[in-house]
C-alpha cells in the first residue's frame, strides 16, 4: 500500500491573470554556466521594451496575463483547421495555459535588503507529484512560452512561426535540414530575420544550451542571404523561473533582397506598411480567441466597455503589455456605464466615448479571451475560400 505524505510547507496561491511577477534575465553573447545566486541579486530594471539591451543581469516586471498571452500565441499556426474545427479552439487554448497555471505559483521572495519580490516559483503540483517525464514535457511548453515572452514582449520581435510549420522567407533547404531553430519572425525596427531557438527543462545546464547554439548556427547557414539574428533563449524552473536570452549573432548581407515577402520599411515610407504589417500579426496572433469566441453559446459572452480614447502613461506599464483595468481612461468610463448601464450593446457602441468588446472565459483558465471580430473574420472568411491556411 502506497500513501502519500503531505509536505510540510504549503503551496503559493493559484495565479490571477493580474498577478505582478519579477523574473530574472541574463542577456550575453553566448551561452555560459549560470550564475543563479547571483543573478537573483540583480536590481536593474528591463530598459525600455523593444530592441536587444547590452549583455546584463535584470529583473524584470511582468503580469501573469502577459505570461499566458505569449503561451497562447507562440507555435504554429492553427487557422488551416480551426477554420474547420473552432470548437476544438478551447482545448488549445487550455493545453497551452493549464501545465503553466498547474505548475507554476506565486511566492513573496525574502531579498537581503529587508524587501520583498513577488517571483514565480514551481507548485507542490510540480515539484511533489508530477513524474520526471511529466515535467520534462513541461519544460518544453514553458520553454517555447518564456521565448515568446523574451524575444516578442521584451525586444519587440514581430509574430512568430514554428520552424516546423513555415519556412521563413529567403531560406534554402530549411524544409530537408536535420536540425533548425524552433522559431522564426520578423523585427520591425531592425527590419531583421530573427531565428529563436527556445530551451527548457527543470535545471537548464550548459550542454543543453550548447546544443541550442549549434542549432541556431545550422539555421543561420540556411539564410545566409538574409540579414538575420540568432537569439537562444533557456528558460529553468529550479526555485523559480529565471530566463537567460544568448544573442548568438548576426549575419547576412546588408541590404535585404528584393524577393523577400517581408521587406524593410524604406525611411521615406509614410508607415503604412509597418502598420499593415502589425495589424496583420496582430490579428493573426488573435485567431485561436476569436476561434474559441464563435464557438461558445450566446449565453457565455459578454460585452465591456473600453474607452475609445486610452492614455496609459508610460510610467505606469510594467510591460510591453498594456492592462486595460489600468488604463485611467478606462476606469472613470466603467465607473460611468455602472451608474447609468445602457439597455441594450448598441446603446454602447454609439456612445463617442468608449468601445465594445466582446469576452468570453475560457474555461479553467481564469482568464477571458476577447475578439478583433472585424480582422479575424475576414482572415477565417478567406482561408474558408482558399481551402488552406490564411493568405
Amino acid at each position: 500500500m502506497f500513501l502519500m505524505v503531505s509536505p510540510e510547507h504549503t503551496d503559493g496561491p493559484i495565479l490571477t491573470p493580474r498577478d505582478v511577477l519579477r523574473i530574472p534575465v541574463v542577456v550575453r553573447h553566448a551561452p555560459a554556466r549560470r550564475q543563479y545566486l547571483r543573478w537573483r541579486k540583480s536590481t536593474e530594471a528591463w530598459p525600455t521594451p523593444g530592441g536587444v539591451p547590452g549583455a546584463g543581469e535584470y529583473m524584470v516586471d511582468t503580469t501573469w496575463r502577459e505570461i499566458l498571452e505569449s503561451a497562447v500565441t507562440v507555435g504554429r499556426d492553427l487557422i488551416p483547421w480551426l477554420v474547420h474545427h473552432p470548437e476544438r479552439a478551447v482545448h488549445e487554448l487550455l493545453a497551452r495555459t493549464t501545465p503553466l497555471t498547474a505548475y507554476l505559483s506565486r511566492e513573496e521572495f525574502q531579498q537581503a535588503d529587508g524587501g520583498t519580490r513577488p517571483r514565480l516559483v514551481p507548485s507542490l503540483a510540480y515539484t511533489q507529484g508530477a513524474e520526471p517525464s511529466a515535467q520534462g514535457a513541461f519544460a518544453y511548453r514553458l520553454g517555447m512560452t518564456m521565448a515568446e515572452w523574451g524575444c516578442r514582449s521584451l525586444m519587440g520581435l514581430g509574430m512568430t512561426t514554428h520552424g516546423e510549420s513555415a519556412e521563413p522567407a529567403g531560406s534554402a533547404g530549411w524544409s530537408s535540414a536535420g536540425s533548425r531553430p524552433d522559431l522564426h519572425g520578423f523585427h520591425p525596427d531592425e527590419k531583421r530575420l530573427w531565428l529563436v531557438e527556445a530551451k527548457g527543462a527543470r535545471s537548464i545546464g550548459l550542454p543543453q544550451l550548447r546544443r541550442g547554439r549549434d542549432q541556431l548556427l545550422a539555421g543561420g547557414a540556411l539564410v545566409q542571404e538574409v540579414p538575420h539574428r540568432l537569439m537562444l533563449c533557456g528558460s529553468s524552473v529550479e526555485e523559480e523561473v529565471f530566463v537567460t536570452l544568448d544573442n548568438v549573432g548576426a549575419g547576412g548581407p546588408e541590404e535585404w533582397p528584393q524577393y523577400l515577402a517581408s521587406p524593410p520599411v524604406s525611411p521615406n515610407d509614410d508607415g503604412g506598411a509597418a502598420a499593415a504589417r502589425a495589424v496583420g500579426e496582430l490579428t493573426r496572433s488573435w485567431m485561436l480567441v476569436y476561434f474559441h469566441l464563435i464557438s461558445v453559446g450566446q449565453e457565455q459572452l459578454s460585452v465591456v466597455p473600453v474607452a475609445r480614447h486610452r492614455a496609459l502613461a508610460a510610467a505606469d506599464r510594467r510591460s510591453g503589455l498594456t492592462l486595460l483595468e489600468q488604463d485611467p481612461a478606462t476606469r472613470e468610463l466603467r465607473s460611468r456605464v455602472r451608474g447609468q448601464p445602457p439597455q441594450t450593446t448598441g446603446d454602447l457602441s454609439a456612445r463617442e466615448d468608449a468601445e465594445d468588446m466582446l469576452t468570453a472565459a475560457v474555461s479553467g483558465s481564469g482568464v477571458r479571451g476577447r475578439s478583433l471580430p472585424c480582422l479575424v473574420r475576414r482572415v477565417r472568411e478567406d482561408a474558408q475560400r482558399a481551402g488552406r491556411g490564411h493568405p
